[in-house]
């Protein structure tokens, strides 16, 4: 139901944004098992993107990306390895991106159903259309791992 709804969703919460101009705070993580990384679509979105979300008031970065990935896709990490942040003006808000990687042995998940529509593993170099926030976080992390 709420597939059907996604264009009136999106357009009401970004006329909502293009009017108030919130300024918010996200966490998002590069969850890589092997050479895949994972990948989600959101019910009320169009391109892939990675697991994360808003923070909650007085929430710390790490442990807003640690919740939000728990209920997106029921992985509970255990070690984060933080990327650089950056704020970005998509959307019609101002919004710090904190972003995160992480290892995980196990390419299991359980997607929560009313936000999460797909999940899928994808190697770098064989990643589906991205939106401009996942694509800068998996350069972030291409060139932190070229790095090391």
């Amino acid at each position: 139901m709420i597939k059907l709804l996604r264009p009136i969703i999106l357009f009401a919460m970004r006329s909502l944004w293009y009017i108030t101009r919130p300024v918010t705070s996200g966490a998002k993580v590069v969850i890589i098992c092997g050479d895949e990384i994972l990948l989600i679509k959101t019910t009320y979105g169009y391109a892939y993107s990675l697991p994360g979300g808003c923070l909650k008031k007085n929430e710390l970065p790490e442990e807003g990306a640690k919740r939000e990935t728990l209920e997106e896709v029921g992985i509970e990490l255990k070690k984060l390895l933080p990327l650089p942040s950056f704020v970005t003006f998509e959307e019609y808000k101002k919004d710090t991106v904190y972003s995160f990687y992480s290892y995980v042995s196990s390419k299991e998940y359980t997607l929560d159903r009313f936000e999460i529509d797909v999940a899928k593993w994808h190697t770098l170099d064989n990643l589906p259309p991205l939106g401009k926030v996942t694509t800068k976080i998996i350069k972030l992390y291409k060139d932190t791992a070229s790095n090391k």
